[in-house]
């Protein structure tokens, strides 16, 4: 009888036992379903925000993209517009026509930041703080890459980096005459200074205006 006794005390002992496992793993599992679910609600933010960075990059390549495709194309239609038979005021023989400056000016100050606006609106960024900074970029780097393109090219054909440098540190030397002589008429000291503020003040204004209709049409969209 004793042993009998010992034998389902042993039997009873095992099974709460195993009972007592089992309950343990079910509390860490739950515990642990819980510690997820509160660390989402508690950290959420935190993967809007990586969202949130990689689509303002996206967008911000599209901008950057669109304005250099808009000013690539702006550039040899005006040319076209200035040459054909529709402008009686062109003259074959001048060359790069001074007289071209303001059409070109003004096609290259509005339309690639026009375009880039509508990007910009279009995906609803519109936080003045970010789109002044792609438009500053946008206007400063166009002007960067025609000084660098123009350096490289005199340094390129004439003789050496070196000879160019020293041409352009020469007293009376102006860069930015020759570009505008021989190549860009539109590409004077007041375009690259006074066309950086009127391009961003275009830009705010699009991706304002874009980003203003759109807002009050998404609750009407289905």
């Amino acid at each position: 009888m004793k042993k009998r006794h010992i034998g389902r005390f042993k039997k009873l002992m095992a099974s709460n036992m195993s009972t007592l496992i089992l309950m343990g793993r079910i509390q860490k599992t739950h515990r642990s379903v819980n510690e997820s679910r509160g660390k989402s609600l508690i950290f959420p933010h935190r993967e809007c925000q990586v969202m949130k960075t990689h689509s303002v990059l996206l967008v911000s390549v599209l901008y950057f993209l669109a304005v250099i495709l808009s000013y690539i194309i702006t550039l040899p239609f005006v040319q076209a517009f200035w040459r054909s038979p529709l402008n009686v005021c062109y003259a074959p023989e001048i060359g790069v026509d001074p007289r071209s400056a303001f059409l070109y000016a003004a096609a290259v100050l509005v339309v690639p930041y026009v375009t880039g606006g509508l990007v910009l609106g279009y995906f609803r960024l519109d936080n003045t703080l970010r789109v002044s900074i792609l438009g500053v970029a946008a206007a400063v780097g166009e002007r960067l890459l025609i000084l660098a393109g123009t350096m490289v090219v005199l340094g390129t054909f004439p003789g050496s980096i070196a000879s160019t440098l020293r041409w352009f540190l020469a007293p009376g030397a102006d860069l930015v005459t020759m570009i505008r002589i021989e190549a860009l008429p539109y590409f004077t000291w007041a375009y690259v200074i006074l066309g950086i503020p009127i391009s961003l003040l275009v830009l705010l204004g699009v991706v304002r205006a874009v980003s203003t209709r759109r807002r009050i049409a998404w609750p009407t969209t289905p």
